[in-house]
């Protein structure tokens, strides 16, 4: 399916709001857009897009925001970039032309030269042309034009690269070099005959030659080296040698084109047989201790060949010569005189090797390495046998000898044969070394990747002596290296470390251990991760590692997940996400208490997910109303939600739900990684108002709560009149008269409208008007003088007492104290009112009474003097004085009648004398007015 085209098609349906631009810039990999090419596009879309589909008009397409295409063919491609955003899309399109690459070619009239000269070179190019440039490689200056059919003059001899720059009209260019080679004829040579030996000799010549195609040899001259030339066309020739000398022959040869060159033969010498030849031995007879010596002498000679009886031939070129044997016995001599290897006359002679020659095998026991046998292999007729073995003679004759050397040192060992009829003596010695060597490391616990050295002391001082170290987990050897710096690399408790020491095939392998393991300690490090992951999962990586012991606890961990400052020092750390899909090195490191440390490296390929973009995010359908999703994505998709009745396999889907559903899409690509959005279509319903408040009546002023389902619509009642808001469910009802309300209800979407009446009742109610507020004297009665409307059924008057009447329209009273009464009526549709009115008591001294005196003597009679009122609010002020003027008691703020605040006849805890006081009052009447009052009183006791 070519996703692509169906979201264009389909743009108008999702962009619905135009509130977004996009566009796009790109970057060729080479100035003239020329095959091949990569292109960088970069977007360049207003505010915040949540990705990026693009389709690069050669079956290639990305998600990025900054992708590269590769082209490989030319044209003109149409790229589109479609922005999503959260709610709509924007698209631009720019057409990218890919230019065509231009192929050249070009030949030669020849491309190799035996000689400086002109090449003639003619081009081949596909493609529109723009210009040529040649550069001959020779230093000369480069060429431009037009002209496919060049010629050029080399003045040298060497091989030069010629480049051809073919550009064509659009700037596109391409190189095509190949190489001139101007040498001279090769020419090599052969003589298949013998280039020593007796004049007359026929030499047998051959050459071949390597000329350039279309030339051919026109002349071989031939000098061989005697004085005698040839002239011919063959690259074959045979001469007769008939001079004795040392000659080099040589070949000059000339090519049709004028080219020439020389080849020089090996040299070759020829001559007779040396005359006059004499060859003797300077003894007959030698011991086989001795080194025989020979002379031979011919004329002419420059060479001998010997042949000292064992069949292989000694040349040299002295008339003196020695031979030492290792045999004994007689021997066969044969030295043969020759000049420029032309051999002469050989003479033949025999010689004598008497006595005796010594010689001796040996080897050490595995047991003792310091004990060695010796077993003599000696020649001829042995009458005495010596040996000498370091520190100690053995005169006896045994051919096999047991010695024990000391445990360490370099032992001269000799062994010394006589015969006694002969009178010749012959010895044989060696070396042998013994010592007690030790392994030695400083070390007794090392951190791994660390390095400890191991030596060996005491060692044996032989100059062949190889080594094979086997130490912590390591095998190094065999080499020379005596005191090797091992770097650990595996963790692990070595008890068996060892050297094995060779000495040579006469030693027993010397294995020295050493004396203590080595712990190579520190973090045993492990951990699991995947070895890929999808973008949009965190890594999660499980920590194995632990100590290599258990007492070595690690201190510090450290993670980096692959990216600069992505580090993490927990044990076990948190899933890490990771921004950009590419290939990650995990690496662990671990440190223990004692600062060892090793880590552990993992690659995690994180692969990209697919883009996913569900619009819109959010569809409001009436039910029967049906509304396309799009899926934006460059991947396979496929819906699902709790009914499904549509294509899931389609980028593009309608649906016509019944009810309210939330649809899910997922994406998957090659790497098995998905992406997933979801939108939901909101289905609204037809409803039906029900009213949940019933038909209401109630008194005039009275009021209601409203109220309506289903909830969550939009609702408006009908008529506002009396309401505290027309637009909400549950208003507060508070008509004047009788109102019928009407609830219009209204979906969100304006899919559906219902409609339900709720009726209000206003019943009358009476009304009262108690009068103003009456000021009277102390204890005078009042009549009350109410206005009632026509309606009032009953009266109700409160409180009762000091009333004529409780339920009298107008009763009689007396202002005995200040008062406030209420009177509650009842119309005759049984609603109520009511109103009230304060009955003051007038403001006068007289309304303040003190007593004259008082008897504080606990009795419970007359024990506390304080003021009694009529009309009187509070007692602001209370002060009591004795007959010196002093303040003995004073009492502020407090209400009236109140024995509590009256005075007990002390004065700060002591009771005062009987005898006169004076009294002061500050009163405050209901009236709001204020009293004084000054006065005597007698405390009696």
């Amino acid at each position: 399916m070519n996703k692509y085209l169906l979201f264009i098609l389909l743009m108008a349906m999702s962009c619905l709001v135009e509130a977004q631009t996009t566009d796009f810039t790109y970057q060729n990999s080479n100035s003239n857009a020329c095959l091949p090419i990569e292109i960088l596009f970069s977007q360049t879309s207003t505010d915040a897009p949540v990705g990026y589909l693009w389709d690069f008009g050669n079956g290639s397409r990305s998600n990025s925001a900054n992708p590269v295409a590769t082209y490989s063919t030319a044209g003109y491609y149409t790229v589109r970039l479609i922005t999503v955003y959260a709610n709509s899309t924007a698209q631009k399109t720019r057409t990218v032309l890919v230019q065509p690459s231009i192929s050249a070619t070009f030949t030669s009239d020849k491309n190799y030269l035996c000689q400086p000269g002109t090449v003639i070179f003619t081009a081949s190019v596909s493609g529109n042309l723009g210009r040529y440039e040649w550069d001959f490689g020779d230093a000369t200056p480069h060429i431009e034009g037009t002209l496919n059919a060049l010629p050029h003059t080399f003045t040298g001899y060497g091989n030069f690269t010629v480049k051809l720059t073919a550009t064509s009209i659009t700037g596109c260019s391409v190189i095509h070099t190949e190489n001139i080679r101007i040498e001279r004829p090769g020419i090599t040579g052969s003589i298949n005959s013998p280039i020593l030996g007796c004049v007359p000799m026929i030499a047998d010549f051959n050459a071949a030659v390597s000329v350039p195609p279309g030339s051919s040899v026109s002349n071989y001259m031939w000098d061989f080296g005697d004085g005698n030339f040839s002239n011919g066309i063959s690259a074959q020739l045979t001469h007769n040698y008939t001079q004795v000398g040392s000659f080099s022959p040589a070949l000059t040869i000339t090519t049709s084109d004028g080219c020439t060159n020389t080849f020089r033969f090996d040299s070759l010498a020829y001559g007779r047989p040396p005359t006059n030849h004499i060859a003797y031995p300077i003894d007959l007879v030698y011991c086989g201790s001795e080194t025989p010596q020979f002379v031979a002498t011919a004329n002419t000679a420059n060479r001998y060949d010997w042949d000292f009886g064992g069949g292989a031939i000694t040349s040299v070129t002295d008339t003196f010569v020695e031979h030492r044997y290792s045999s004994l016995g007689q021997k066969n001599i044969t030295v043969t005189p020759a000049f420029n290897g032309c051999p002469g006359t050989a003479v033949n002679f025999q010689i004598d090797i008497i006595g005796v020659i010594a010689r001796y095998s040996y080897n050490n026991t595995c047991i003792d390495k310091k004990t060695f046998l010796f077993n003599n292999t000696s020649q001829g007729n042995i009458s005495t046998i010596n040996w000498s073995l370091g520190n100690q003679a053995y005169s006896t004759n045994p051919d096999t000898v047991s010695h024990t050397y000391p445990a360490s040192g370099v032992f001269a060992t000799k062994l010394l044969i006589s015969d006694n009829i002969t009178g010749c003596v012959d010895s044989f010695k060696t070396r042998i070394y013994t010592a007690k060597p030790v392994m030695q490391n400083p070390d007794q616990s090392i951190c791994i990747n660390t390095s400890t050295q191991f030596t060996v002391v005491n060692n044996y001082t032989n100059p062949a002596l190889t080594y094979l170290w086997h130490v912590v987990g390591l095998e190094i050897g065999p080499n020379t290296e005596a005191s090797p710096a091992v770097t650990a690399d595996t963790l692990g408790h070595f008890t068996n470390q060892f050297v094995v020491l060779y000495n040579g095939v006469q030693y027993c392998p010397d294995t020295i251990r050493l004396d203590h393991p080595i712990t190579v300690r520190g973090p045993k490090i492990d951990f699991t991760a995947p070895a890929s992951i999808c973008l949009n999962t965190p890594l999660a990586v499980v920590n194995l590692s632990q100590p290599f012991q258990s007492a070595d606890s690690i201190r510090s961990w450290n993670w980096s997940f692959g990216i600069a400052g992505a580090n993490n020092t927990a044990f076990q750390p948190q899933p890490y996400t990771y921004s950009t899909a590419k290939a990650y090195n995990v690496k662990l490191t671990a440190i223990d208490i004692y600062g060892c440390q090793d880590s552990l490296v993992k690659k995690v390929y994180v692969r990209p997910i697919p883009f996913l973009w569900i619009i819109p995010k959010l569809v409001t359908l009436c039910e029967g109303q049906s509304s396309t999703l799009i899926g934006y994505t460059s991947d396979q998709i496929l819906w699902s939600s709790a009914n499904i009745n549509f294509c899931t396999t389609c980028d593009t889907t309608t649906l016509s739900p019944v009810v309210t559903t939330k649809y899910y899409a997922t994406s998957t690509n090659s790497f098995n990684c998905a992406s997933t959005d979801s939108a939901i279509v909101k289905v609204f319903n037809p409803f039906t108002a029900n009213p949940l408040t019933p038909d209401t009546a109630f008194c005039g002023g009275g009021k209601v709560r409203l109220d309506m389902e289903p909830k969550h619509k939009v609702i408006t009642w009908v008529p506002s009149t009396g309401l505290s808001n027309n637009t909400i469910y549950d208003p507060v009802a508070a008509p004047s008269r009788g109102t019928i309300y009407t609830a219009t209800l209204t979906d969100s979407a304006g899919c559906f409208t219902s409609a339900a009446n709720i009726s209000i009742s206003v019943k009358s109610t009476p009304t009262i008007n108690a009068g103003p507020d009456k000021v009277y004297p102390y204890n005078t009665n009042f009549t009350f003088s109410p206005i009632y409307s026509s309606n009032t059924s009953s009266w109700l008057w409160s409180p009762a007492d000091s009333l004529s009447c409780s339920t009298c329209p107008f009763p009689v009273g007396t202002a005995a104290s200040t008062k406030t009464y209420s009177i509650k009526v009842v119309s005759d549709s049984g609603c109520l009112a009511q109103d009230n009115i304060t009955i003051f008591v007038e403001c006068k001294g007289a309304n303040l009474l003190m007593p004259a005196a008082f008897t504080p003597n606990n009795d419970n009679l007359n024990d506390l003097y304080f003021p009694l009122t009529r009309g009187i609010k509070g007692i602001k002020r209370f002060s009591i004085y004795n007959r010196q003027g002093q303040l003995v008691f004073e009492m502020r703020d407090f209400s009236p009648n109140k024995e509590r605040f009256g005075w007990d006849g002390r004065s700060h805890g002591q009771n005062q004398e009987v005898g006169a006081y004076v009294y002061f009052v500050e009163a405050v009447c209901d009236l709001g007015l204020t009293l004084f009052s000054k006065g005597s009183f007698i405390l009696v006791r």
